[in-house]
């Protein structure tokens, strides 16, 4: 599977860069906070609404994508090291600069910048899961984590 930004916990949107990367990313924690609250009916269904709390056992192998200027950074990459804990095989990447889902911006973005350089790493990694190409084939650019 492909992660681009994924929202894991939606029981914080306080800490870390939910806090620090809040003049950076577009993505404001009240909004996030109201979101949250519609997605699981009520303040104390969200611990149990949250993708991040399912038991990561048997997980397919996870390519992970998340700018190092986003909100959700440090959350995604608590529950890849989690994933990673209980066995799965997840690769994650964190681009510099990037704010939340900056593959969307692809678009508007020269083919050597993060966006695009993100697509080819989907497609490599959905090769490489499928056999099409070899474990020696490297995910281009972006820092592995």
């Amino acid at each position: 599977g492909i992660m681009w930004s994924p929202w894991l916990d939606l029981t914080d949107s306080f800490s870390g860069t939910w806090t620090t990367n809040q003049d950076t990313d577009f993505l404001p924690r009240d909004w996030a906070y109201k979101f949250s609250m519609a997605y699981a009916g009520g303040k104390d269904r969200l611990a149990e609404a949250s993708p991040g709390n399912v038991n990561l056992e048997g997980l397919p192998p996870l390519l992970v994508e998340v700018g190092d200027a986003e909100c959700l950074r440090d959350s995604a990459l608590v529950w890849v090291e989690r994933a990673k804990a209980a066995g799965v095989d997840v690769e994650a990447v964190v681009s510099d600069g990037m704010v939340h889902v900056f593959p969307l911006f692809a678009i508007f973005a020269n083919k050597d910048l993060p966006p695009h350089q993100s697509y080819e790493r989907a497609a490599s990694f959905v090769d490489k899961v499928l056999g099409v190409c070899s474990d020696s084939e490297s995910l281009t650019s972006g820092e592995l984590v």
